[in-house]
């Protein structure tokens, strides 16, 4: 006649609770934001409401505090996140010195390297150069200074 219920599982059961903790943060997040803004609307309406001609100085320079020292703490925050991003760059540069030189010291090795390569690979070219400058030097090179179209002068600036 009467059933005994089954029992749920126990993935049901840690996702139940799952649930209800995520209930439960999200509404004391909006617990908090709304004493916070009662806060910060709910006590200047209050000190407008009750002010009087003697303590308009007292009210403005609360509600100056009220406005301002939020401001200050947003401006204040890039200074410190600068501080920790400069701490951080000088602790990363200390961890990668020695790979930097290694690395440095190869570029150098290589550059080292593709200098003297350049100047073996340039030699064959120079030399051949300089031995078609002696054949037309023997020959009198008159002939390779004329110019290819017969309308363009030669420049006698140049011997």
């Amino acid at each position: 006649m009467f059933r005994r219920r089954p029992a749920p599982d126990p993935e049901a059961r840690r996702l139940a609770r799952g649930q209800d903790a995520h209930r439960r943060s999200r509404r004391r997040l909006v617990l908090i934001s709304a004493i916070v803004i009662a806060l910060v609307v709910g006590i200047p309406l209050v000190l407008a409401a009750r002010m009087t001609p003697d303590n308009y100085g007292t009210v403005a320079g609360f509600m100056g505090a009220v406005f301002l020292f939020p401001m200050t703490l947003l401006c204040f925050i890039q200074y410190v996140v600068l501080v920790v991003l400069i701490f951080y760059a000088a602790k990363g540069y200390r961890s990668l010195h020695k790979p930097l030189q290694g690395t440095l010291r190869t570029a150098r090795r290589a550059n080292l390297a593709m200098q003297g390569l350049s100047k073996w690979l340039a030699r064959p070219v120079i030399e051949l150069n300089a031995r078609y400058t002696a054949v037309e030097r023997f020959f009198g090179g008159g002939w390779l200074d004329k110019p290819a179209d017969p309308s363009v002068e030669k420049d006698e600036s140049h011997p």
